[in-house]
């Protein structure tokens, strides 16, 4: 790959995640104070989708060291969103279960931030709509092949 491509992409994905966050993620309905950073956020979701997993395997899942994990963690049981439980079949086994609390401000805000998502790509034509749908396809496929 030519250097010059190379630099380009680099640059490209640095200015991705600002775009995303401004234009798509940050909903005009909710405070500051009621959303939560994105790391927690992150973390809430998988869980939310995914159920009780270990932090190791959350930390693998969204490529968050495990220092960085336990201090997320810490701060979501804070919050009463997420606990810590022992593995039933091996007690050294930690698993992280999202609370009743959890599941419903993160329901609350995935729902919200997918309707302001909808709202503001609706503008969008039909074509750039294919366009981009396709292309994060493609981007996605590509980055979940990379060691």
């Amino acid at each position: 790959m030519a250097k010059d491509t190379l630099d380009t992409l680099v640059e490209n994905l640095f200015e991705l995640g600002p775009i995303l966050h401004k234009k798509l993620l940050k909903p005009n309905k909710c405070s500051n104070d009621m959303m939560l950073p994105v790391n927690q956020m992150m973390v809430l979701s998988t869980l939310y989708d995914e159920g009780s997993l270990p932090i190791s395997e959350i930390g693998k899942k969204l490529y968050i060291s495990k220092p960085q994990m336990t201090s997320i963690i810490d701060k979501l049981i804070k919050e009463d969103l997420v606990e810590r439980i022992h593995d039933k079949e091996d007690r050294r086994v930690i698993n992280i279960n999202i609370t009743e609390k959890g599941k419903n401000y993160a329901n609350d805000i995935l729902k919200l931030l997918r309707e302001e998502m909808r709202k503001r790509l609706s503008a969008l034509s039909e074509e750039n709509l294919k366009s981009v749908a396709d292309s994060m396809e493609n981007v996605i496929s590509i980055l979940r092949g990379i060691n």
